[in-house]
């Protein structure tokens, strides 16, 4: 990834969103949006969702996660996504 596409993770000024660099105006992150996450030194790719609509079975995910905005990386690995993380917009 390049450096000029990274963006730092932030809550938004709306309740219980993200945004990118900026709680105020930063883009937000919702669901369904492609990005990778920077984790332990490598890019990951996958996909934004709302744990409302995750459940067992859905992108391999063994379990029902609780409420808010998690990372599905495209090998099914699911991450919870929290204020600081650097990612990329795909």
């Amino acid at each position: 990834m390049r450096n000029d596409s990274m963006h730092i993770l932030v809550p938004s000024t709306n309740q219980d969103r993200f945004a990118l660099d900026d709680p105020e105006h930063g883009q937000e992150i919702m669901s369904g949006s492609s990005i990778a996450i920077l984790l332990f030194g490598q890019w990951i790719e996958g996909k934004v969702k709302q744990a409302e609509v995750l459940h067992a079975g859905d992108y391999s995910i063994k379990e029902r996660v609780p409420g808010g905005y998690y990372f599905i990386a495209s090998e099914g690995d699911v991450y919870a996504l929290c204020s600081g993380m650097k990612i990329c917009l795909l």
